[in-house]
Formats: C-alpha cells, sequence, structure tokens
C-alpha cells in the first residue's frame, strides 16, 4: 500500500470513527473494499468531476488500478467532508495524495 492509501486509513478510522461507520451503513463494506458495480454506484461522478478524473488519469497514465483507488480515495475524503457526492475537490486532494506518494 501506498502513502496515500496509508493516510485515509489511518485518518478516517482513527480519528473519524463515525466515517467507517457511515460506509458500513451505507454500502455494508468499506470505501477501500468497493469494486464493481458497487464502486460505480457509490463512487457516483458527476459530469464535471468525471471528466476532470479523466482528463487526469490520461494525462498522468493512470492504470485502472490507481483510476479506481482515487477514485475510492476521493469517496473517503468526500465522507471526511460529510458531502454525498464526490466533488472535484475530492478528486483532486485524491490525485495530489498519489502524487505524494509517487516521489
Amino acid at each position: 500500500r501506498g502513502l496515500y492509501t496509508n493516510v485515509t486509513m489511518h485518518v478516517s478510522a482513527c480519528f473519524f470513527p463515525e466515517i467507517r461507520s457511515r460506509q458500513q451503513d451505507r454500502q455494508s463494506v468499506f470505501n477501500s473494499e468497493l469494486s464493481g458495480k458497487t464502486l460505480d454506484q457509490h463512487c457516483y461522478l458527476d459530469k464535471k468531476s468525471a471528466e476532470f478524473l479523466e482528463h487526469s488519469s490520461e494525462r498522468l497514465l493512470l492504470s485502472a488500478r490507481a483510476y479506481h483507488r482515487i477514485l475510492k480515495l476521493a469517496r473517503t475524503i468526500a465522507d471526511m467532508t460529510n458531502s454525498a457526492e464526490i466533488k472535484q475537490s475530492h478528486i483532486a486532494e485524491a490525485i495530489a495524495y498519489r502524487s505524494l506518494d509517487r516521489k
């Protein structure tokens, strides 16, 4: 696991136990465990956010795995800000954590 995954897991598990509980209530698993249809269902992006993530993934040459990890991290960041939707700012923050992980 990289830095951005560890940071999110640590912060959400230790400092925001209610976020972990919210994830369990919403989808019966933690955000890090989402995959396939559940990932699409619980990490829905509006058009602007989807275009931003797509453009960023092309520019950064992200693999499908990295794309999905960023999406799950953005979902956790949205949870931490009490946002039902994943916003462009959440995606940008998740990408920034990934950039730290690659250094």
